[in-house]
């Protein structure tokens, strides 16, 4: 991942624990991974649950 982008991904994931209840943290940490597939799918595979 370029070192421009390590900024913009971590307020990504900051955002994760910035919400107040537990469903909107489920519901932000599912919408992480698909806001990061277009741009690093490898940073989003780690993110995903296992199957």
């Amino acid at each position: 991942m370029p070192d421009a982008a390590q900024s913009w991904v971590a307020t990504l994931l900051r955002t994760v624990f910035e919400q107040p209840e537990a469903e909107a943290v489920q519901a932000r940490m599912r919408h992480v991974p698909d806001a990061l597939e277009a741009k690093f799918p490898k940073a989003a595979a780690h993110l995903d649950p296992p199957a």
